[in-house]
């Protein structure tokens, strides 16, 4: 029996090979990706993981987590976060394009202050679509043609 000292960790170990020099199939994996970098030229970041504050090395410079636990739960906290923000409302001031009223709404893309404007403007979009021109349109045509 060898007496060896880990290279990756420094622990001591038995072993019964000659050549052998990491204690642990874990300290081999870290060994050979450490080599597969070196060779391949991967720079390597020191990073804190967001969620549980361990330090850890990645190659991904965007990466904020250190194990598929904590990046599940860091998903867990983003979409929870974007859901809170969602149901935030946020309040728009309009002015009505059928009377001219200010009005406030929590939809961007609202343009009528009530259920009569929009009647009001739905049958006049109605009687465009058929061919029949509000009265404006008709005395702006006629004003036209008299100068």
């Amino acid at each position: 029996m060898l007496e060896k000292i880990c290279v990756i960790c420094g622990k001591e170990f038995q072993t019964h090979i000659a050549n052998k020099i990491t204690c642990s199939s874990e300290c081999s994996s870290k060994r050979a990706k450490n080599l597969k970098q070196a060779r391949c030229g991967v720079k390597t970041h020191e990073k804190t993981c967001v969620i549980c504050g361990k330090e850890f090395q990645t190659n991904q410079p965007t990466k904020k987590t250190c194990s598929p636990e904590c990046r599940y739960q860091y998903n867990l906290n983003f979409m929870r976060e974007n859901r809170r923000k969602k149901h935030e409302t946020k309040t728009y001031e309009k002015i009505c394009v059928i009377c001219g009223n200010k009005f406030s709404t929590t939809f961007s893309k609202k343009i009528t202050c009530s259920p009569e404007c929009s009647k009001q403007r739905d049958d006049s979009l109605r009687k465009v679509r058929q061919g029949i021109k509000p009265l404006e349109k008709i005395c702006d045509f006629k004003q036209k043609n008299l100068i």
